[in-house]
């Protein structure tokens, strides 16, 4: 069936009332465009690393190629998508560009892969708690999207001043380790070569893979290294012939290849990858159709940009959508039953997901429709897409019985709304487009349900409060945190949402995708979660 369009929008952003509504947009877009230039210079700092003092000391001194260039050595043709790119600013500790590692994903002699290259110079390649946080990041989408990983390693250990923050709880650096192992018994390849230091902890990181290269005279792989053994032992031993390339490859077996250089090293990996099994095709997509509108119009339609009276943030909401769809097509799910949240089904790049987007506080009607159309997306194996500008939970009134029940049947709905939206068993992407505050932020798929990436635009803030007194986490401060996975432009989002549809898909012979813990055992062993598939859907 063709689904309903989304053209009468040309028409009604050509009202007067609309223009009235949406009288901001060029305020919006001023603003849109100055936080663009914050996100340009982030995105510079975090490429430059430790900066040409450090690029000099990595590249001209210890002869190693930049870590950028490695990437490019490694991926087929030389192109990668880098993700958790502004991870590491606006630390407490000080800012570490890129977390100290960078992590991209891309193909490997055709094969779909995700890599973490540890930056070498910034701080010496030292490994900050935000650094632990970016690894387990990454090895939790492996995990999810079955996605194997090459670790190209050059660390020089622990930054051991905040060692009470990287080594001794259960989401700190020794759980690398434990997603190492279980990974590998999931049969997600763990790949690694060494082109630098490996100490300390860091040494159980190649030694764990499936399988190792190194290099010569530049990797080596050791618990304690030389000054340690003189001074421990008073014996003086070279890195080499403590454990270097030749060392493990020809000894101790720790490595499994032993490469002269980089550029043999990286011949190495891409044969090894090359070895790697293909996944299932993916189900098949409708040919792709440019939306009606320019994507370029999006950057004056941050939902937290528009004014507030009337409906101009619905109207700017179902603007969005009509710049993401295919023909800007949308069925638009139960639209007369209630509208502070907007459902339907539509097609990005081809593929059919289904959409949630919400422009105000949620209510009684808005989470029994969002849970209804959360079991239908479940039922009919769709990828869910959802677009979040959410507000601050009110005080519920004390009054009437009648104001009381009506409270309690709100909750009600937005508890069950809750449990629907943390085990969806499919892939999941969420991203914030205005403000991101209270309890209907994790209705809509925040970081606490687990989505398979979290993106927001430059003008994102997310907090429990938005108000003068308290006015939260920017963007930028959020991706530094990883609170979100990446801040992108409002104008690449539908080429940043196909990317991230094609990689979270990646592994569609899995009837389950991502659920939390449980749901991915349950994945492993492929059966779907026992409430998807034992009760019917629930329409109230």
């Amino acid at each position: 069936a063709r689904m309903r369009t989304t053209r009468p929008l040309r028409a009604l952003l050509g009202s007067p009332l609309a223009k009235l509504q949406l009288g901001g947009l060029a305020e919006a877009a001023a603003e849109m465009r100055r936080l663009q230039a914050a996100l340009d210079a982030l995105e510079a700092e975090a490429s430059a690393g430790g900066g040409p003092r450090g690029h000099q000391r990595h590249c001209s001194v210890n002869k190693k190629v930049a870590p950028r260039q490695r990437l490019r050595m490694l991926f087929d043709s030389g192109k990668f998508c880098e993700i958790n790119r502004l991870a590491g600013h606006g630390m407490p500790y000080g800012t570490v560009p890129a977390a100290g590692s960078i992590t991209a994903f891309g193909r490997i002699s055709d094969r779909l892969c995700i890599a973490a290259a540890n930056d070498a110079t910034v701080k010496g390649g030292t490994l900050y708690p935000i650094g632990v946080k970016k690894m387990l990041r990454l090895q939790e989408l492996s995990g999810t999207c079955r996605i194997p990983i090459v670790y190209l390693v050059d660390s020089g250990g622990a930054f051991l001043p905040l060692q009470s923050e990287i080594f001794p709880d259960a989401q700190h650096g020794g759980r690398t380790f434990f997603n190492e192992a279980t990974l590998n018994a999931r049969g997600v390849a763990q790949l690694a070569l060494v082109l630098g230091s490996s100490t300390a902890g860091g040494a159980y990181v190649p030694t764990m893979c499936d399988q190792v290269v190194m290099v010569d005279r530049i990797g080596h792989v050791f618990l304690g290294g030389p000054p340690l053994v003189q001074a421990a032992l008073g014996e003086v031993v070279s890195a080499d012939e403590l454990g270097g390339a030749a060392l493990h490859s020809h000894t101790s077996g720790c490595s499994d290849h032993f490469a002269g250089d980089e550029a043999e090293g990286f011949r190495l990996m891409r044969e090894i990858a090359g070895t790697l099994p293909r996944p299932p095709p993916p189900p098949p997509a409708e040919p792709p159709a440019d939306p009606m509108f320019p994507g370029a119009e999006l950057a004056s339609l941050g939902l937290n940009l528009l004014p507030r009276e009337g409906e101009a943030r619905r109207i700017g909401l179902l603007n969005i959508l009509a710049r993401l769809l295919d023909s800007s097509q949308l069925l638009e799910f139960k639209p007369t039953f209630s509208h502070g949240l907007v459902c339907g089904f539509g097609r990005i790049c081809g593929r059919t997901v289904g959409l949630m987007g919400s422009w105000t506080r949620l209510g009684e009607k808005d989470a029994v429709k969002g849970a209804h159309f959360l079991e239908l997306c479940g039922h009919r194996g769709l990828p869910l897409v959802s677009l979040v500008h959410t507000e601050l939970d009110l005080p519920e009134p004390a009054g009437s019985e009648a104001l009381a029940e009506s409270a309690a049947a709100c909750l009600r709905a937005k508890a069950r709304m809750m449990a629907l939206s943390a085990a969806f068993p499919l892939p999941r992407l969420s991203l914030i487009v205005g403000d991101a505050a209270g309890c209907d932020y994790f209705l809509m798929g925040g970081r606490c349900m687990s989505p398979d990436f979290l993106l927001a635009w430059p003008n994102g803030r997310l907090s429990e409060r938005l108000d003068a007194a308290e006015p939260g986490a920017d963007a930028f401060k959020a991706a530094g945190q990883l609170w979100i996975d990446d801040v992108i432009r409002p104008a690449e989002t539908r080429l940043q949402l196909d990317r991230l549809l094609r990689l979270s898909l990646h592994y569609s012979g899995l009837p389950v995708h991502s659920a939390g813990p449980v749901a991915r055992q349950q994945q492993h062993s492929g059966s779907r979660p026992t409430y998807w598939q034992s009760y019917p859907i629930l329409r109230m």
